[in-house]
């Protein structure tokens, strides 16, 4: 059978993901799993509207995350729980031409995430 979802089901499985999630840095690739996550950096609550055409979108339109100095940031993971939890979902920092970059941090500095969203559609 094709896995070509209806919006209807790509909702109901967005839907069983807890609308509380919370975003997480990490050194590289954190494979699945949520390894790699940087050392020092607190993880972020982001909040999660309902499903709507196979896609969550976070309510909130930014949120800033405190990196020490020293700290490199390749992704940005979102998990169940601010400590452990179960690792939801994964994708690269990306630069201002969309490429996977990686940022190195030499002092104490914000770094925002934007735009959070769970997609369905391009899977």
């Amino acid at each position: 059978m094709a896995n070509n979802y209806t919006d209807y089901m790509k909702n109901l499985m967005l839907e069983v993901v807890p609308s509380v999630l919370y975003i997480s840095v990490h050194e590289v690739d954190p494979t699945g799993v949520g390894s790699n996550e940087v050392v020092g950096v607190d993880r972020v609550a982001v909040n999660f509207d309902a499903a709507d055409a196979g896609v969550r979108l976070a309510q909130e339109a930014f949120v800033d995350l405190q990196i020490p100095s020293g700290s490199e940031i390749a992704f940005v993971g979102l998990f169940t729980a601010l400590t452990a939890g179960n690792f939801v979902a994964y994708a690269p920092v990306l630069d201002g031409a969309g490429d996977p970059t990686t940022i190195t941090f030499t002092q104490d500095l914000p770094f925002r995430v934007a735009d959070v969203s769970l997609d369905l559609n391009n899977v």
